[in-house]
């Protein structure tokens, strides 16, 4: 089944993925160590894979900066 790359992980897997809760990750976001959310919807939002895939590589050395433009939430 090979479809296009998935561009966007949902909350529950970043949540999994990290195993952090999501106070956590909303207050990394606001401190711009953790890549922002982006809304997807009314009622869903989603984190973009190759930006939460570069984080989990190096979590110590990923600031928002270094990646391409962050779009708030």
């Amino acid at each position: 089944n090979t479809g296009p790359p998935k561009a966007f992980y949902t909350r529950a897997e970043v949540l999994a993925m990290t195993g952090k809760s999501w106070p956590t990750l909303h207050r990394w976001q606001a401190q711009g160590i953790f890549p922002r959310s982006v809304r997807l919807g009314p009622n869903s939002v989603g984190f973009r894979c190759h930006e939460v895939d570069e984080f989990m590589r190096d979590p110590e050395g990923w600031r928002a900066e270094n990646t391409s433009k962050q779009s708030p939430e």
